[in-house]
């Protein structure tokens, strides 16, 4: 290579660098998916509360007195703080650090719950952790330790789902977020709890104009009752697709990182109540991680969903109903 251009690549790659518009920042399992549970962080989420205390709850799981439903897909997480001044929290290593300099927006649902029955660590005693809490966001770069306050809420006091939409401008690199319940004020203990769900990708946003940096494709939210036309189409448009993601948005602002297409189809079936099982060949495996994220992202209960790989490469790709209740698509 000639000497001038090895002098010029890095420039070159510098100039392009910051030409580029800043990047989403993805967030593994958004929807807090997994089985229901007590004392266990949900997949992808790793636990960063006090030593000796238990981890946060997946619900619902008929536990605690807490009935609400999720927000999105088919679990949620409560977190709670302690009247000996503990409190619960979860975070994650993120896919790309947030850099200092660009502001992210973080959409996450939150609300109290009216009850959430356990035992007082000060006295040993039954109590009802209902008091409101603050949720605080922090950014790191190690698990658990390290770390910088990047956003607090206010108090949670209302009872039904609520998305909260955090200004995210961290003053350095962060590799890790981490959620954590507080309480409203510095220095108090008592007992109290908020309950989270559909933590969304990190977008840069424009703080001045009050919107994304970047704009984002909309995505209409399918209603129920879709015909065997209208199911037959989307499945022909679905298994054409490559598999690529992007970032879109549905009709309320809320933000996605999946295929779109896989997507659609699986918020479809959510509208339907609809139960997939995917037979995939071979020389289609690759696609196994690309539907599994368009479910989460979408709220498709993963109970419904069965994923079979073949070793052998299969027929033509084809779809079947085995039931009006289940679709059955060859890949």
């Amino acid at each position: 290579m000639p000497h001038y251009i090895k002098v010029l690549m890095p420039c070159l790659l510098f100039f392009l660098d910051s030409t580029l518009p800043d990047q989403p920042v993805f967030i593994r399992n958004g929807s807090l998916e997994d089985m229901p549970s007590s004392g266990k962080p949900p997949k992808e989420w790793f636990f960063c509360g006090a030593v000796g205390e238990s981890p946060p709850d997946i619900h619902p799981n008929g536990l605690f007195g807490v009935t609400k439903k999720p927000a999105h897909g088919a679990t949620f997480v409560g977190l709670i703080v302690r009247d000996n001044g503990t409190s619960e929290a979860i975070g994650q290593q993120l896919e790309s650090p947030l850099k200092p300099g660009v502001c992210y927006r973080l959409r996450v649902y939150t609300c109290r719950s009216e009850n959430y029955l356990s035992y007082s660590r000060k006295t040993r005693l039954p109590a009802n952790y209902d008091k409101p809490v603050r949720l605080t966001v922090w950014g790191g770069n190690q698990l658990c330790y390290n770390r910088d306050l990047l956003a607090v809420s206010v108090p949670v006091d209302w009872s039904a789902w609520r998305p909260i939409d955090f200004e995210i401008c961290p003053e350095k690199t962060c590799n890790h977020l981490i959620l954590e319940a507080a309480p409203t004020e510095e220095g108090q203990s008592y007992n109290g709890n908020v309950l989270i769900d559909f933590i969304q990708p990190l977008i840069p946003y424009d703080t001045l104009a009050g919107r994304p940096e970047a704009d984002m494709v909309t995505m209409e939210d399918p209603k129920p009752g879709s015909g065997r036309e209208s199911w037959e189409n989307l499945i022909y448009r679905t298994v054409r697709s490559q598999g690529l993601r992007s970032v879109f948005e549905d009709t309320f602002g809320n933000a996605y990182h999946a295929n779109p297409d896989w997507w659609t189809f699986f918020r479809t079936a959510v509208a339907d109540d609809m139960a997939v099982q995917i037979n995939l060949s071979a020389g289609r495996a690759d696609l196994e991680p690309v539907i599994r994220e368009a479910a989460l992202e979408a709220g498709y209960p993963l109970k419904h969903l069965r994923l079979k790989k073949n070793r052998r490469k299969t027929r033509d790709s084809g779809f079947r109903w085995k039931s009006r209740q289940l679709l059955v698509i060859d890949l």
